[in-house]
């Protein structure tokens, strides 16, 4: 009955070794008992922030009867990132104008698992940004000898589960639009 009560409570039995510690003292030897097993609490719930944990580590270090990490909640499950690029190229050729410029939006989550069914289970909170969930809106920057074909570009939103953007500026000779008026 007792024993149930403990587990009922979140309390975990685990067996102490050894059972018994033996002392030396200037009257000679003695020997004391311990009690055959002990009661731990672990909790029924951990959150994990999104530095995160291998799965199949204990979540009380050097304790070897402390429950592990399920999968799914390292770092790679609760970091996100988003990039864009962007290019600057001559509008016909596709050549490239000027190095390429890259903006990149890190997103995290927590979890939360629950210990209390036979088989723990992982559940996400929802992402966030970690500084903003937009690219801004840029400017094409001048090039000499060239005009920008399109001169912003608007602000676009990320989400997580986005993949990486890639963004045109185009550009044509200066030479060549004279040629034309």
């Amino acid at each position: 009955m007792e024993r149930q009560v403990i587990k009922q409570h979140g309390f975990k039995l685990v067996p102490n070794k050894p059972h018994g510690a033996i002392t030396e003292h200037a009257f000679g030897i003695s020997f004391k008992a311990q009690p055959r097993s002990s009661a731990r609490h672990y909790p029924k719930t951990v959150q994990v922030r999104p530095d995160g944990h291998e799965a199949g580590i204990a979540i009380v270090p050097y304790d070897p009867h402390s429950p592990v990490y399920p999968p799914g909640v390292a770092k790679r499950d609760l970091t996100r990132q988003v990039t864009q690029t962007v290019l600057y190229q001559e509008f016909y050729s596709r050549q490239p104008l000027k190095a390429p410029t890259h903006t990149t939006l890190a997103f995290t989550r927590t979890a939360l698992i629950d210990y209390t069914a036979a088989v723990p289970t992982v559940t996400y909170q929802p992402w966030q940004a970690r500084t903003t969930a937009y690219f801004a809106a840029l400017h094409a920057p001048a090039i000499p000898g060239y005009m920008a074909v399109f001169h912003t570009l608007a602000a676009v939103a990320a989400a997580p589960e986005d993949p990486d953007f890639v963004d045109v500026f185009y550009y044509v000779r200066a030479k060549d639009l004279a040629a034309i008026r």
